[in-house]
């Protein structure tokens, strides 16, 4: 039996490259070649959330002939989501679904689940008949069981507590209303962040900041402001800078200016004979925590 685990070692042996530590499959590259694989009597598969941050954790453990599955995502309300949701074999299904009561009965599976399923793959491979009551199969039912615990307890499973109380609904209701919970503002922070990022690339035009390569002591300084504001931010405050070689001020000046335009900056240059660079910063806004743009230029070199 394969596992998806399997496909990255599989991938190294093909190209030559050595395991790094810590791979949970083993290379199926023997097979490939003609050969054959250790004995495994069963594969594990784990599912948490899609790429959404929709969270409905799934666990499954499949042998030659059955398999079980745990859905503590199930309580009869929520609705799966994936991306299959857009396709159009489930929109068929959905319109099918309005006069055919079988296909109706498949949908409902697919979107609400139920907490367990087991099936014998064997005899009915594409899984049409829940087994997870029928008495008949209780011994695999619970060797597969048994096995589903064996391996949450090797991995850490998280999720290894509601499997053990799985016939409390509000356990496994509040589980999955936790991890959802985490989801969102996982998701929510990615996308201030996108929104942080996006907003610094339009900021990051809002002006560009000139000085001459070289100053003379006691004499002035000219530093050039081309800015170009977007209407909304309508007239802004630029705060500039002159400081010495070690980032000390020496003076401010600040200026407001709005749209397109250039603003010109005049400092008087220190007479001191240690004075030997000097930096101008510049920022737009109200004040610098809450800065739109920040820019710095020099050193600029002091002669006399």
């Amino acid at each position: 039996m394969i596992s998806a685990v399997d496909m990255m070692p599989t991938l190294c042996d093909i190209v030559g490259i050595d395991h790094p530590q810590g791979f949970d499959g083993y290379s199926f590259a023997p097979i490939l070649r003609g050969g054959k694989l250790p004995n495994r009597e069963m594969v594990y598969k784990v599912y948490n959330e899609n790429s959404g941050g929709n969270r409905s954790p799934m666990r499954s453990v499949q042998s030659r002939s059955f398999g079980y599955l745990f859905n503590p995502w199930s309580d009869g309300k929520r609705i799966f989501k994936t991306a299959t949701t857009g396709t159009l074999t489930f929109r068929a299904m959905q319109k099918l679904a309005t006069t055919d009561e079988a296909i109706a009965a498949r949908l409902k599976l697919f979107q609400h689940g139920v907490p367990e399923e087991f099936y014998d793959y064997e005899h009915d491979p594409d899984a049409l008949n829940n087994l997870i009551d029928d008495p008949k199969y209780s011994r695999q039912l619970a060797e597969h069981r048994a096995a589903m615990r064996n391996f949450m307890q090797r991995t850490n499973d998280p999720i290894l507590e509601v499997f053990e109380q799985r016939d409390d609904a509000t356990r496994r209701s509040a589980y999955v209303d936790r991890v959802q919970a985490e989801a969102d503002a996982r998701r929510k922070s990615k996308q201030k962040n996108k929104q942080t990022q996006a907003q610094r690339r339009r900021n990051a035009r809002l002006f560009q900041l000139a000085i001459p390569k070289q100053a003379v002591a006691g004499d002035k300084l000219v530093v050039t402001i081309d800015h170009k504001l977007p209407p909304q931010l309508k007239t802004q405050q630029f705060h500039v800078t002159l400081k010495d070689g070690s980032g000390k001020r020496i003076e401010r000046v600040v200026k407001s200016a709005s749209g397109q335009g250039q603003l010109q900056v005049t400092f008087q240059v220190p007479d001191n004979p240690e004075l030997t660079a000097l930096s101008v910063s510049a920022f737009v806004g109200e004040d610098y925590p809450n800065n739109l743009l920040h820019r710095t230029e020099g050193p600029v070199s002091v002669g006399k």
